[in-house]
């Protein structure tokens, strides 16, 4: 069971707790717009902000103002998703961030093409991505991640 606190006015869901950690008391006389209802279903993958309550449906709902954060530009790993040799960037990556999958077109490292043409790189193996200058446009994978020898 889910315990949902949201906004009657809004709609916009506030706070939430699993069952299984106990039923968190909040002092509603402080909130007088929100109410709490309990749900028969999990924690939902994404942020707050994301849903509304349907109060018809009595379910949680997409929120359709919700803007998801962008993904830090920060080095990191992320799988193979497509290849394209005659791009200018010849591997696009997936990775998920907050809940959110993102694809990202990035350039190739002479080492990682060398890889590629090898045989070493395919669809679904690990690579690490940097961006270059933290621009979103300039991805560059530059190694295998390797989970074995």
């Amino acid at each position: 069971m889910l315990e949902v606190r949201y906004n009657q006015e809004t709609k916009a869901v506030t706070g939430w707790w699993d069952s299984r950690f106990g039923n968190h008391e909040v002092k509603l006389r402080d909130r007088p717009d929100e109410v709490i209802v309990m749900l028969d279903i999990p924690v939902p993958p994404k942020p707050l902000g994301s849903y509304l309550y349907d109060e018809a449906a009595q379910t949680l709902m997409d929120n359709p103002d919700y803007v998801g954060p962008s993904p830090p530009l920060s080095t990191h790993w992320a799988m193979v998703d497509s290849i394209n040799l005659g791009g200018e960037k010849p591997i696009s990556v997936k990775r998920s961030w907050e809940g959110e999958e993102y694809t990202v077109a990035c350039y190739v490292s002479e080492a990682v093409k060398d890889q590629y043409l090898a045989g070493d790189i395919a669809i679904g193996d690990y690579v690490m991505v940097e961006f270059l200058e933290d621009k979103a446009d300039r991805a560059v994978v530059f190694a295998k991640v390797f989970k074995t020898w």
